[in-house]
């Protein structure tokens, strides 16, 4: 019988064994969990760019089917309560005949009360203050910023024309970036954006509140009659 219990003690663990394996799976639950969480960041990073590269798509078609290979001439914000205005759209409306996802709309039409429905690639799955679904758009239209700014600060009547020229002659200025700082893991921003030409998608390297783009003065207006 003693030597029964010899056996059942020597298979089992003692009390101080099983307080190190406790511990030892605490210590590699620590360094788990931080990678499972930088990995599930750097996937929604990912799913962003991709929603911004869609985005480039949809730019260069509609530069195809513009006169001037321009981009959209279009208000600088997007609101989901504004009417359409036949005279300054917004960006998701000219954008939508060259997107394979219908825009953003509110879950009962014509009630401005109702949720918006947004999916991707109009909201970055990293949109941690609710921009996206408060607006229905998760990036902001810096081309569109910076022909408000021509036409107002300027007086330039073809604003579109001279921000699309800048463009080409300064591919690295972003044309759509998120709205917000969401993405963490570059030193520079915590923003993704998407830049001209081969519209490619990746962090955003200029700051908006000290980069300041140089353009040329706007063409002269022609005397009347002239």
């Amino acid at each position: 019988m003693a030597r029964e219990r010899n056996k059942l003690g020597t298979g089992g663990f003692t009390l101080i064994e099983l307080l190190v394996v406790i511990a030892i799976i605490a210590v590699l639950v620590g360094i788990l969990i931080p990678s499972l969480a930088g990995a599930r960041s750097a996937s929604r990073r990912i799913k962003c760019l991709t929603n911004l590269k869609g985005f480039g798509i949809a730019f260069e078609l509609y530069r195809k089917d513009s006169k001037n290979d321009l981009l959209p001439r279009v208000l600088p914000f997007h609101d989901p309560n504004l009417p359409p205005l036949p005279n300054d759209p917004q960006l998701l409306e000219v954008l939508e005949a060259y997107m394979d996802v219908p825009p953003p709309r509110r879950s009962i039409e014509g009630d401005p009360s109702s949720p918006l429905i947004v999916t991707e690639p109009y909201l970055c799955p990293e949109d941690k203050d609710g921009t996206g679904l408060r607006t229905g758009f998760s990036y902001e239209y810096w081309a569109g910023v910076l022909m408000t700014a021509r036409e107002i600060f300027r007086a330039d009547m073809n604003a579109g024309f001279t921000v699309s020229r800048f463009y080409e002659a300064n591919p690295t200025f972003p044309v759509l970036a998120d709205a917000g700082d969401w993405h963490p893991g570059n030193t520079q921003t915590k923003k993704n954006a998407l830049y001209f030409g081969d519209w490619r998608a990746d962090w955003l390297t200029t700051d908006p509140n000290t980069t300041v783009p140089t353009m040329p003065p706007p063409p002269p207006i022609p005397p009347p009659g002239g």
